[in-house]
């Protein structure tokens, strides 16, 4: 398979033997014997990862999560609609800690390659060997063209006012700003923390989408 996810979605084709995949490696809250009941029930189920590329601004986001939910409580949940009251309340930037983002890059990085792993190995453990990788990124950059794979994928037709719909439609609040300069209060700290790696600076740096390679082994 291909780190990139992009920009054409494509499946992967497992064609090694399937290993065991550990318990503590089970994806998502199920263990195998659990996943083997659900393919034995839907034998033709197909498997789809959503991946973040940008693992810099998938660890921001993790940490605003954090404060965020210190600020809102736990009932608002991660995701905002806009209409929380106590969004008022939350900051407008964020100061980080360069040891905590590392950490948080660390663990978003090894996500976004382990994720495709894990399910290539189930299905080809349960299922035909092929799953369907999506990244975040480029639904932002190509909703439409990502549906009409992912219909292809399913072997069903989506309808086209549908994709535009859902193009449009905002699922939830951003939080902060695409532009990390501006979000960022501690900005020139964590661009020199984070110059060690190429890779993960233009993460930092980018202020639109884009697809990235895996910047950690």
């Amino acid at each position: 398979g291909d780190n990139n996810y992009g920009p054409i979605v494509a499946t992967v084709d497992v064609k090694s033997n399937p290993e065991e995949i550990p318990e503590e490696e089970s994806v998502p809250d199920l263990t195998l014997e659990q996943w083997g009941e659900v393919f034995e029930a839907v034998p033709d189920l197909a498997i789809g990862v959503l991946v973040r590329t940008n693992a810099v601004k998938r660890a921001i986001s993790s940490i605003a999560v954090e404060e965020q939910i210190q600020i809102c409580g736990d009932k608002v949940g991660k995701k905002l609609t806009g209409k929380e009251k106590c969004i008022k309340d939350l900051p407008k930037q964020i100061h980080l800690n360069t040891a905590e983002l590392w950490s948080h890059v660390e663990k978003s990085d090894r996500k976004r390659q382990r994720l495709p792993e894990l399910a290539a190995r189930l299905s080809s453990k349960y299922s035909d060997g092929k799953i369907f990788c999506v990244s975040y990124e480029e639904m932002e950059l190509n909703m439409p063209g990502v549906m009409d794979d992912m219909g292809q994928f399913i072997g069903a037709d989506i309808d086209p006012k549908s994709i535009s719909a859902l193009r449009e439609k905002q699922v939830s609040k951003k939080r902060g700003s695409d532009d990390l300069s501006e979000y960022i209060s501690n900005y020139k700290e964590v661009r020199k923390s984070l110059s060690s790696n190429k890779c993960v600076l233009e993460q930092l740096k980018t202020k639109k989408p884009k697809v990235f390679p895996a910047c950690l082994k």
